[in-house]
């Protein structure tokens, strides 16, 4: 199976019991002695147009073993390769990380990669310990970025001695060609004291790095940096529950070998009161370029801003905090939510549910349910704390048959550094109405990741686009769905629009839309998406398309811009027409169409397809609408494909229709009635349900369907 794939899908690794044959043989391509009945696992780089070329070159000294490799890291161009192996090549210890480059085509190079600024390899703790952590398995810490994605750094975190103990540390190895020294390989302790002095490193673990490599992210001890937290109570170990441990970053500028040291967790008790110091618990996220990162702490980074790690510690929460690395307001950490502790991956959670928003926790990366955008405007994170309230009112997200909470996926903006003001989360999986919960959870909780699934390969899926846009499964009838079952949904913040015309959101809370048809009575799933959000790929077992008609789960991309024409179908013959060349009844032509509310969305000089009569191009993401307001009346955006007709209509609506002649955004108004005028100015709030419909001059019709919450002024 492929284990690692380039962005660009051109080249990957792949590990197999069966052999590859190797560019331009037909026989099988094993290392030299190593024969077909061992079974040894190898690893091959697989290139687009060229075949196989074995990585594994080398029979192991355990070959007779059942063992197995984890790949770690492919570079962009796929000619440096990182992995961690059972396997002992080259008289390595067990469990050791090796590099493989490639120097000519169909040619590569083996060479151990963990290895201590001494020379000497890195030792696993015990006599059968993994000479490298994440030990062997791939399930544990974290591999984003653990190779650079030019192949010139990759960083590992080992056990050596400290005088009569042993600690875990930080190294950044330079593989060839390396800054400055081409053709020499070197290696730095990342996480060395840069104190006099100095504090010895201890229990540090690697949490991420930038994609250059320039940046590398730790967690550790206090004390490693001459501003750095501290505490009366502070511990002197950095423990893997989160306590004694401060988030650092490891610097370099391009082409050096050598950094500097930054803390970035500093608690300053004077400030905050707070004893205990930081007890960072985990790392969220960060952008591409490593200038934004999120994490967790128990402490309190900022006065009044998250709760004192007293409060945390009873409570067994935790702070997310935001931080920049470079520009303006460097230093300075800015609140975002709390959450349950649980939900970082520490204190040893032993449920994969329960590890969501931690890139390094026990059950490591493969996990998380934390996204940051490329350029860490958003983080998109899940947890069970009711993190803020709407018009006053605070989200009941109990579940209704097991009276729990549920979780809820929240995206975090972060304001400009010129902003006077903070960012601010919304909820992205809560009811728009955001006031109750409708229907009880069956199952797992649905989450930015589906049923937190185990994202496979190293490779997070993309629930975040870069605009903001959020991608995720949900049981709950958010748009009018009443399948109940499991349906694909789109979320987009205040604001968000595209160059395609496409109509504009204009919610503080978001506007939600469905993808699939939502009426199927099988789950439909999420499954990627393009880093633009014009291309989602859900998988469903509905007939979306005219010429899917197997019955089985079939991959659809609903598309920014729509599909492409509807076959045209001719009228079935009777008679002697039968009996012509054609005469299978039956005879679709033309070009293919998505026919269906996941046909995607169309820009307002888009039109249907032949045959489409408009049902292909209509669905809710032609509409715009806010879903709270305040009064009787609200404004409804409508793209229309094409002529024809809109009508709007609902319970204790006042019904509206209007011709249009052409494709384009109409705007529309419509009221309560006399009678629900009067429901709300007793109540505090009416939620109705808009049903638009648009039927084609050509008599096809379709609608969609939204909630919308009229609050008293």
């Amino acid at each position: 199976y492929l284990e690692a794939f380039a962005p660009d899908l051109r080249c990957g690794v792949m590990q197999s019991e069966l052999p590859q044959a190797a560019p331009g043989s037909e026989g099988p391509d094993l290392p030299a002695g190593e024969s077909v009945e061992e079974r040894v696992s190898n690893l091959y780089l697989w290139r687009e147009g060229q075949g196989y070329t074995l990585i594994t070159d080398v029979k192991p000294a355990n070959s007779g073993e059942r063992q197995s490799d984890v790949v770690d890291g492919v570079s962009g161009d796929c000619g440096h390769v990182i992995f961690e192996s059972g396997y002992r090549f080259l008289g390595a210890p067990a469990g050791s990380l090796y590099e493989w480059s490639e120097t000519a085509p169909g040619q590569g190079t083996l060479a151990l990669a963990s290895i201590l600024p001494d020379g000497r390899p890195a030792q696993g703790a015990g006599a059968e310990g993994s000479a490298v952590t994440p030990v062997v398995g791939g399930e544990k810490g974290s591999d984003l970025h653990e190779l650079s994605s030019d192949g010139s750094q990759v960083v590992f975190t080992a056990t050596v001695p400290e005088g009569e103990a042993s600690a875990e540390e930080v190294f950044a190895r330079f593989l060839a060609p390396a800054p400055k020294q081409a053709g020499e390989r070197t290696t730095v302790e990342v996480s060395a004291a840069q104190t006099g002095p100095p504090h010895l490193d201890t229990g540090a673990k690697f949490q991420a790095a930038s994609a250059s490599g320039e940046r590398v992210f730790f967690t550790a001890n206090y004390g490693l940096t001459t501003s750095s937290s501290g505490g009366t109570d502070a511990a002197t170990r950095c423990e893997a529950t989160g306590g004694g441990c401060d988030l650092y970053v490891y610097e370099r500028k391009a082409g050096a070998t050598s950094g500097t040291l930054k803390d970035l967790s500093v608690d300053v008790e004077s400030v905050t009161g707070d004893t205990e110091g930081a007890s960072v618990q985990s790392m969220l996220g960060l952008s591409e370029d490593g200038s934004v990162i999120y994490f967790a702490t128990a402490g309190q980074l900022v006065k009044e801003q998250g709760n004192s790690e007293a409060a945390n510690v009873s409570g067994k929460e935790a702070n997310v905090y935001a931080e920049r690395i470079e520009g303006a307001k460097v230093g300075s950490p800015e609140y975002v939510a709390t959450i349950y502790k649980l939900e970082t991956g520490t204190n040893g959670a032993g449920h994969q549910e329960e590890a969501l928003d931690a890139l390094a926790g026990p059950l490591g990366m493969h996990y998380t349910a934390s996204r940051v955008s490329r350029t860490g405007e958003y983080l998109l994170f899940a947890t069970r704390h009711r993190v803020r309230e709407y018009d006053g009112v605070e989200y009941e997200n109990l579940d209704r048959k097991l009276g729990t909470p549920d979780f809820e996926s929240y995206e975090y903006r972060l304001a400009p550094p010129s902003s006077p003001t903070p960012g601010a989360s919304v909820c992205v999986t809560c009811e728009p109405d955001r006031a109750v919960r409708p229907l009880a959870a069956s199952g797992p909780p649905q989450g930015p990741s589906g049923a937190y699934q185990v994202n496979h390969l190293g490779y997070l899926t993309r629930t975040l686009g870069a605009a903001g846009e959020v991608f995720f499964n949900g049981i709950d009838p958010l748009t009018g769905a009443a399948n109940n079952t499991v349906n694909v949904y789109e979320w987009r913040p205040d604001g968000w629009s595209l160059p395609e015309g496409l109509a504009r959101c204009e919610s503080a809370n978001g506007c939600v839309g469905l993808l699939d048809s939502g009426a199927d009575s099988h789950a439909s799933y999420f499954a990627d998406a393009s880093e633009d959000g014009g291309d989602v790929y859900i998988t469903t077992q509905q007939a979306l398309v005219a010429q899917d008609r197997d019955g089985l789960r079939d991959v659809y991309d609903v598309r920014i811009g729509g599909g492409v024409p509807a076959p045209v179908v001719s009228p079935r013959c009777t008679g002697e027409a039968c009996q012509g060349a054609g005469g299978n009844g039956q005879t679709p032509t033309g070009n293919f169409a998505s026919e269906s509310g996941a046909a995607g969305n169309l820009s307002p000089t888009s039109t249907p397809g032949s045959g489409g009569g408009g049902v292909a191009a209509f669905n809710v993401h032609s509409l715009s609408v806010r879903r709270t307001v305040r009064g009787t009346k609200v404004a409804v955006g409508v793209l229309a494909p094409g002529a024809g007709r809109v009508a709007i209509a609902g319970a204790g609506l006042r019904g509206i229709s209007r011709a249009v002649s052409r494709a384009g955004v109409y705007r529309l108004t419509v009221a309560l009635t006399g009678r629900e005028r009067r429901v709300l100015a007793r109540r505090r709030h009416v939620r109705v349900r808009l049903r638009v419909a648009f039927t084609a001059r050509g008599g096809h019709a379709s609608a969609a369907a939204v909630y919308v919450t009229f609050l008293r002024r």
